[in-house]
């Protein structure tokens, strides 16, 4: 099937012409995902002690908490 496309690019072209285009193929659907198929992140777990798990940050919140308390604590002393 070709499509008719009109050249407007050029506003300082007064022959606008007409071309015929191929349209492009439409991408293959994607095949939906069985919720009750196990993944990655959906893998029952039978174990006992399950426990959650974070990723260890490079320096502790609290101490970095502490050390602004500190230093507040030691700017408003000696206004």
């Amino acid at each position: 099937m070709l499509v008719k496309e009109t050249n407007t690019n050029n506003t300082k072209n007064t022959n606008n012409t007409t071309e015929l285009v191929d349209p492009i193929d439409p991408i293959d659907p994607i095949d939906p995902v069985d919720p009750n198929e196990p993944s990655i992140n959906n893998i029952p777990s039978d174990s006992i002690n399950v426990n959650a798990s974070m990723k260890s940050t490079g320096i502790p919140i609290v101490a970095i908490l502490l050390i602004l308390i500190a230093s507040l604590g030691i700017f408003v002393r000696k206004r």
